[in-house]
């Protein structure tokens, strides 16, 4: 499989002697494409999602990245969005009327509760199933449910899910399932052989891995992308930019080398903060046990470097303390790049909002990066150093 996946990433669908050679595929700037008959352009407006007219549809750039993406996943097609948010709200409005119901399966990221919430004012449903057990997911279906959407693992929480179970009920109901697969990527699994019908990623993140590209992509059937391309895309007009389809490009190329090193680090970091005396409990599911592991076992061929680890403290001022004490890890948002990051979701609010606090106020969030998994080891010593009285 990784020599399919290499020749994909390195070779598939770019031409050299189409440009001249270029062992880079160029980036095409315009913003539209001219043509030599009248007829000619009529008949591309009845394929233009294949041809090219007006770059806020379609262009060479990003049209070579979505066929590489496509294959990677296993899909027929893709489309790039120009943020994962953009993929995320695309994808659902073109799915949904309304009067129909979304379920939300496991602690999906958080703008995409907030796109549910905001779906309301047009007479769609959400209901959010923080629970990972399949009954649970059933109990949530009504009659009018048209999509399952869910990550695996989720977001902060960590919690596996078992997809062909959710798939194999949501083909008997005839619901749609939407998978974001940001946290895992193409090469660590791959949702649709498991009978998902449309994976959603943000490149921001592990595809992208140099924080310095702002991308989402779906993939699934021709007829479904074709829906979301029609409907989602056209409509909100959030393309990606030919620059940075450019950059993803590029980026792919790297995809495996940079996946092995955050696998190879994560495992290390998080072997430390297991046996530390003040951590309470480590989310990494590299480390699960029992069923999950089975599920980890089944369906992931790679750990990410990204999990996150609960304290023994939780007070916010002790968080504040452990977290601006870090020197290597920098504080951020997003996840998937060269650097280490870390973040909490504790921000020190009023006791009323505390105490409706959905996670464990000492949960912690880490993005393991590029450095060497020693400096990394090394910088959460001293700064947990700096709370151990309050730990024990």
């Amino acid at each position: 499989m990784f020599l399919e996946e290499n020749q994909i990433i390195h070779h598939s669908h770019e031409n050299p002697s189409q440009y001249f050679g270029a062992v880079v595929p160029p980036i095409y700037q315009n913003s539209i494409f001219v043509f030599e008959k009248f007829e000619d352009i009529i008949s591309a407006f009845s394929s233009d999602q294949e041809q090219y007219i007006y770059a806020r549809g379609q262009n060479p750039s990003t049209h070579i990245l979505e066929k590489k993406l496509a294959d990677l996943e296993h899909a027929e097609s893709a489309k790039c969005f120009s943020s994962g948010m953009g993929a995320i709200s695309s994808t659902l409005i073109s799915l949904v009327s309304s009067g129909d119901h979304i379920v939300f399966v496991n602690n999906v990221y958080g703008p995409t509760q907030s796109f549910a919430k905001f779906l309301k004012r047009f007479g769609v449903e959400a209901t959010f199933c923080f629970e990972c057990d399949i009954s649970v997911v059933e109990s949530a279906v009504k009659e009018n449910t048209k999509v399952i959407y869910f990550e695996s693992p989720g977001t902060f929480l960590f919690k596996v899910l078992d997809i062909e179970k959710i798939t194999a009920f949501a083909k008997s109901r005839n619901i749609v399932t939407v998978m974001d697969n940001s946290w895992a990527t193409p090469l660590f699994l791959k949702p649709i052989d498991f009978g998902v019908d449309l994976v959603i990623h943000s490149a921001s993140k592990y595809l992208g891995g140099h924080s310095d590209i702002v991308a989402g992509v779906v993939s699934g059937s021709k007829e479904r992308i074709s829906k979301i391309f029609q409907e989602g895309y056209l409509q909100f007009g959030a393309r990606m930019s030919q620059q940075e389809s450019a950059m993803l490009l590029r980026s792919l190329r790297t995809l495996p080398l940079r996946m092995k090193r955050h696998e190879e680090s994560v495992f290390k970091v998080a072997e430390f903060l297991k046996s530390h005396k003040v951590v309470k409990n480590v989310n990494f599911i590299g480390h699960y046990e029992g069923e999950d592991k089975k599920i980890v076992d089944k369906y992931f061929k790679g750990i990410s470097g990204l999990f996150s680890f609960e304290l023994k403290v939780d007070e916010f001022e002790k968080i504040k303390i452990f977290i601006n004490g870090l020197r290597v890890f920098q504080i951020g948002v997003s996840w998937g790049g060269y650097e280490s990051l870390v973040m909490a979701l504790n921000f020190g609010k009023t006791q009323r909002d505390q105490e409706n606090f959905e996670f464990p106020k000492g949960l912690v969030r880490l993005s393991i990066g590029h450095e060497e998994a020693s400096i990394l080891i090394t910088d959460l010593k001293q700064a947990l150093e700096l709370i151990e009285d309050g730990g024990e």
